[in-house]
């Protein structure tokens, strides 16, 4: 028979062993979905500015992507800031928002991460400002951020940041 006192200890111990145990657990990725946090250089193709030169850092949490992108053409340079949301194992979707001139424009984007050639291939089409502008984008991933990254594509590697 268990005394009280050893019941007690029994029942701390216990919810100490899940406590460590829990707080030990390590935060992983939503399965399924591609890890592309990273540097990227690439090429767009606009309806307005042609042929544009491209740089950007991503970031990833879960199924959520950001960050800027640089567009360069004729040695002019824009950002537009980017979010993206995972939509499939490999699809992304979202906006992207721009000044250009005196008119902030904002795009819809869609794009997929072909884990062959660590690329994002996508296209993009004004939705207010900027009317009629669209184009498509193709960015080469060049390194991976270890922090985020842990579990990588197991095809290929690519050096941390």
């Amino acid at each position: 028979m268990v005394s009280r006192t050893h019941g007690r200890l029994l029942s701390l111990w216990l919810v100490g062993t899940l406590a460590v145990a829990g707080c030990a657990a390590k935060s992983s990725p939503a399965p399924g979905l591609v890890q592309v946090s990273g540097e990227y250089t690439g090429t767009a193709q606009d309806s307005v500015a042609g042929a544009q030169t491209v740089a950007t850092t991503l970031a990833q949490h879960g199924s959520s992507v950001g960050g800027t992108l640089t567009l360069t053409a004729g040695g002019v340079s824009n950002t537009e800031a980017v979010a993206w949301t995972l939509t499939t194992q490999k699809g992304l979707s979202g906006t992207g928002t721009e000044t250009v001139g005196a008119a902030t424009c904002t795009f819809a984007m869609t794009g997929a991460y072909d884990t062959t050639t660590n690329e994002i291939n996508g296209t993009y089409s004004a939705v207010t400002g900027c009317a009629g502008t669209t184009g498509s984008y193709t960015l080469t991933q060049q390194c991976t951020d270890p922090a985020t990254a842990e579990r990588r594509r197991p095809a290929g590697f690519i050096a941390a940041c």
